[in-house]
């Protein structure tokens, strides 16, 4: 793709010089700035399609997740304000994990299966 890239950039260099030493006509270089403009248009195309794959593949074996091992997923704050508001029941009481000593300390834990 990149190759293609530096082709039509220095076909509408090539139809330039051509048009302004009175060679060719206007048109071709028109028509060379169009296939440059095709070409960037599909080279950033596929550089955003490479980096969406990327991302999807990373979302797909798991990347992007935080763990919270002994840490509250909501604030202090906003917990009492929603205490306030509403009767949560235990609802926001965190369970207690039983993690080994060994792994309290890791970033990221095993699967428990």
């Amino acid at each position: 793709m990149q190759k293609s890239y530096e082709t039509a950039k220095r076909s509408v260099e090539l139809s330039l010089y051509q048009y302004q030493e009175g060679i060719v006509d206007y048109q071709r270089v028109l028509d060379s700035q169009r296939s440059l403009f095709n070409t960037q248009d599909a080279l950033t195309r596929s550089n955003s399609e490479i980096t969406i794959n990327l991302i999807n593949l990373y979302k797909a074996v798991g990347g992007g997740w935080e763990t919270r091992i002994e840490q509250d997923f909501v604030p202090e704050s906003v917990k009492k304000q929603m205490t306030e508001r509403t009767d949560w029941g235990d609802l926001m009481k965190p369970k207690q994990l039983d993690i080994p000593e060994q792994e309290k300390n890791k970033k990221w834990r095993s699967p428990d299966w």
